[in-house]
């Protein structure tokens, strides 16, 4: 069911007239919460400071974007550049707008860093920081509401807060299961993030508003299918990819592989890392054999792309560093 739009036009113009000057700034802050970011992070945490605190980013990530993309398909609110020729969007985003990603995200991300410090106070002050002006930018951007971005924070709140009381008990279990249990839990965990975003794709979709599309392409100055395309499937896949990716990955090589070693030997090791996963990328972006083609084809890309990249990063990059000696050492290992 298509939502109306929330009562906040107002705010976002006026918080564009105030900070909208210090465009690429916010464009900046904004970029901390996009998936490309932790695309570059995610790696750099889990290969070089600790493998433990990457998988656990890394899980509660792919949690989040799939929680995030099922609410905004059932919520369906348009973005104020979707309603208003008044916004002026410095970013283009086609899904839906409540909750915001970003906003979210920001919240169990940076809060779990914050909680690996001991809650220290830097840490803590940082992190909330972080997740304070993530959320402003995205209204001077001109995509999100302030209800969104209220709502967002709430959600990663909760899940944050979920996250670090479940995760004892949860840890406890995967010690002892068997793998075959654990790679069922994996699955079941990755098709709870898809099918709530397919009951609405595929049951509750309906006709966007003609003057929704119009303003979206006239204010972005973008064509339709970049500036608002809110049914897309491809969040959802990549958060259940990405889930069972990390979480397979560990499983095979675990997190016990030293990450210490000299600025140089990191450096090497993410790099190469990186490389060969941008490889894995680029091939699993070709077209796929026997000429399947359409939407179903889409689909399994978009869910086979991340869960590559995930295992890669959690399997197969430790298990190709320890083969040519950049791993680091037993003092280091396990590091948390």
């Amino acid at each position: 069911m298509i939502g109306a739009p929330p009562d906040g036009t107002g705010i976002v113009l006026d918080t564009q007239a105030y900070l909208g000057w210090a465009g690429p700034f916010w464009t900046a802050v904004s970029f901390t919460g996009a998936a490309a970011f932790f695309l570059l992070l995610l790696p750099l945490i889990y290969w070089c400071v600790s493998p433990r605190l990457g998988l656990r980013l890394g899980l509660l990530l792919a949690i989040s974007v799939g929680i995030n993309t099922s609410a905004k398909l059932l919520l369906a609110t348009p973005r104020p550049y979707w309603v208003s020729t008044a916004v002026h969007p410095l970013a283009a985003h086609p899904s839906f707008s409540m909750p915001s990603g970003h906003a979210q995200n920001a919240v169990p991300f940076w809060g779990l860093l914050a909680a690996w410090t001991g809650w220290k106070r830097w840490a803590v002050a940082g992190a909330t920081a972080l997740v304070l002006l993530t959320g402003l930018s995205r209204i001077v951007l001109g995509v999100h509401y302030p209800g969104d971005v209220l709502a967002g924070w709430a959600v990663g709140a909760v899940l944050l807060v979920g996250f670090l009381m479940l995760e004892r008990p949860v840890s406890a279990w995967t010690t002892g299961a068997p793998w075959p249990a654990k790679i069922a839990a994996l699955l079941i965990g990755a098709a709870a993030l898809v099918v709530p975003a397919a009951v609405a794709v595929l049951c509750l979709r309906e006709p966007l508003p003609a003057a929704w599309i119009d303003t979206a392409t006239a204010t972005s100055g973008l064509p339709a299918a970049l500036a608002i395309d809110p049914y897309s499937m491809t969040p959802a896949l990549f958060a259940a990819g990405t889930l069972f990716g990390i979480g397979s990955g560990a499983i095979w090589t675990g997190t016990d592989f030293g990450v210490g070693g000299r600025l140089r030997v990191r450096a090497a090791r993410y790099l190469l890392g990186m490389a060969l996963a941008a490889l894995i990328w680029a091939a699993l972006t070709l077209p796929l054999p026997f000429g399947w083609v359409g939407g179903v084809s889409a689909w399994l890309l978009d869910l086979l792309r991340p869960a590559a990249l995930g295992f890669w990063m959690a399997g197969g990059a430790p298990r190709l560093f320890a083969g040519f000696g950049l791993l680091g050492t037993e003092e280091d290992r396990g590091r948390r």
